[in-house]
């Protein structure tokens, strides 16, 4: 049954590992889709989302552009600045008027209020004057700075605001005029108001709401000439300024991939560039997501491991209640009971249940035969009493009637019948030690008739032994052994000592004799099953017999040892388990 407890655990474990891995390729398997699905969702999603704030990103920028333009619209039509640059025609002093002085103050005000707008100049077109938060000065002047502003004012387009840009400037960066014409009510030209910008202000004002280490920015104007950028070379303005339409894509530039969004601004046709790179757009949500399908795999083989031990546990615990009955059903005897299950465990156990009761029909009819087998042939062992002694018993009886020694001859006939009435007539396999004992003193009364003083016989048994159950005529035979094959190749004769006692739960009698003794060769002859060694010890033939039958009787809880030496005797030691006899005759020793 362990065998079969084990072979249980190996298949329970088989259908675990099985069950495991079909669970587990299907979770990964579905983990995989729905991570590829989610993925690329997630991704258009992002995208459309990152698109949308870049746009309203680049639309603050748009915003902050028109706000300059609105400042310098309502500077070009504010009476303080038309009624400064007409006085600037009237009088050489200008610069001390009132009216010059509220608008120096005015300046003032707007640069605080508008802390991106670097400088405001106003010029005048009658005297060439120029008026700043700084004072006055000549238009004249010969730079860069004066010319571009000076041919913006007299631009034929004059009525429009006009953009001019200043390469070099002196603080090193990149200056964005706005000029703004001054009109009077016939819309004659009294001047520009020009707002003066640092280029970086768009590309502080995008950055600060889109990552700068990552997202590219880009500001053309009309021309596609770059008035702002952040983070992009100039071989990729190229590549961003071929690229036509406006609206929303994925681009790859420099085999990278990146969100482009262009936008036009409807103030002055200026283009904004935005591109943000996608794989770092994915960062973030990417581990997301790792991290997301790794806790639902946890959470999966948490529910696989249960799973597959529930279902592990659904097919072992039937299993295992089955084996248990099959087994005290064959440890207790008894059949099996049927179950009402309609399942492949149900027809198994029922299958063995028919099994078992057909077995044990079988092993009863084996049984007996065995019994009936072993039966014969303990009667045959058992009688097979040496016929010379009873040839030679007789033959000391006439003998000594012919002595006239009566007596003798009617005590050993007495003594021979009695010993062959038990030998014959008893049915008992085992009786008590006490009759044993007694059979055994008739048959030494027999020998001690026979031969006289040549043999000594002495007895040495325990009384609370004496009910002890022992295998019936197992003594007789060793004794008849040790007198003819120990005691009369003697010339003086010999003694033979019979010790009975209990020794734990096993029985043990010693025979000893003090006669010729034998060699370990003989002995291991004398115990062989060979036949052909049996033959060849023929003088042994009553230890082999008494051997066979305490095998066949006891099996394995019984001993026959023989200790000897040549020239100083031999011990024969049996040990039989110690019975006590039933109620009503029947022993124990046979069930």
């Amino acid at each position: 049954m362990h065998e079969w407890r084990k072979g249980l655990l190996t298949l329970r474990a088989k259908l675990m590992l099985i069950t495991f891995g079909i669970i587990l390729l299907s979770l990964v398997s579905t983990a995989t889709i729905a991570y590829t699905a989610s993925y690329y969702t997630i991704k258009d999603e992002t995208i459309k989302q990152m698109n949308l704030a870049i746009r309203q990103t680049i639309l603050r920028v748009d915003d902050k552009l028109k706000g300059f333009f609105t400042v310098a619209l309502t500077m070009a039509y504010d009476y303080r600045t038309q009624d400064a640059i007409a006085q600037t025609g009237r009088s050489n002093t200008v610069e001390n008027s009132i009216r010059v002085n509220q608008l120096l103050s005015y300046l003032r005000t707007c640069i605080g209020s508008y802390k991106d707008i670097e400088n405001i100049l106003i010029y005048d077109t009658v005297s060439n004057k120029r008026f700043t938060q700084f004072g006055y000065r000549d238009i004249t002047t010969t730079s860069i700075y004066d010319n571009k502003v000076r041919t913006a004012i007299f631009n034929e387009n004059y009525g429009e605001a006009v953009y001019i840009i200043w390469e070099g400037s002196e603080t090193g960066q990149k200056r964005i005029g706005i000029v703004m014409p001054i009109l009077n009510g016939q819309r004659d030209r009294l001047g520009a108001v020009v707002l003066i910008i640092r280029e970086d202000v768009f590309k502080i004002l995008y950055e600060s709401e889109i990552y700068p280490d990552l997202g590219m920015f880009l500001l053309t104007d009309e021309q596609g000439k770059t008035i702002s950028s952040s983070g992009i070379s100039e071989s990729q303005k190229i590549a961003i300024a071929d690229l036509a339409g406006s609206g929303s894509n994925s681009v790859m530039l420099d085999g990278q991939e990146f969100l482009e969004t262009i936008y036009m601004s409807s103030l002055n046709r200026w283009r904004y560039y935005a591109l943000f790179p996608i794989d770092r757009l994915m960062v973030g949500i990417t581990k997301g997501l790792i991290l997301t399908l790794l806790i639902e795999l946890s959470l999966g083989a948490v529910l696989l491991v249960l799973l597959a031990l529930l279902l592990g546990y659904s097919f072992y615990k039937p299993l295992t209640d089955m084996l248990g009955r099959i087994e005290q059903a064959i440890l207790n005897n008894s059949p099996l009971e049927r179950i009402h299950r309609t399942d492949e465990i149900g027809m198994i156990y029922n299958r063995v249940g028919e099994m078992l009761i057909l077995n044990d029909e079988l092993r009863k009819i084996n049984y007996d035969k065995e019994m009936e087998a072993k039966e014969w042939e303990l009667r045959s062992l058992r009688y097979q009493i040496n016929p010379h002694f009873l040839y030679n018993t007789l033959a000391d009886v006439v003998y000594l009637i012919q002595m006239k020694s009566i007596k003798n001859a009617e005590t050993m006939l007495r003594a021979l019948i009695s010993l062959y009435r038990v030998n014959f007539n008893s049915e008992n396999k085992v009786i008590p030690l006490k009759d044993e004992i007694e059979n055994l003193k008739n048959y030494m009364q027999i020998q001690k008739l026979r031969f006289a003083d040549k043999i000594v016989f002495q007895l040495e048994i325990r009384p609370e032994i004496n009910d002890k159950l022992i295998l019936q005529l197992v003594l007789q035979p060793i004794v008849e052994n040790a007198i003819y094959h120990g005691i009369m190749p003697k010339e003086n004769g010999g003694t033979i000592l019979i010790r009975a006692f209990a020794l734990g739960e096993a029985l043990i009698t010693e025979i000893y004799d003090d006669g010729v003794g034998m060699s370990e060769d003989k002995i291991a002859c004398l115990l062989s099953d060979s036949d052909d060694t049996a033959e060849k010890m023929e003088i042994f033939s009553a230890l082999r017999n008494i051997n066979k039958r305490l095998q066949l009787f006891y099996g394995d809880k019984c001993s026959l040892q023989i200790t000897s030496k040549e020239s100083a005797g031999t011990c024969v030691t049996l040990s039989v388990p110690s019975y006590t006899p039933y109620r009503g005759g029947h022993d124990a020793a046979e069930n």
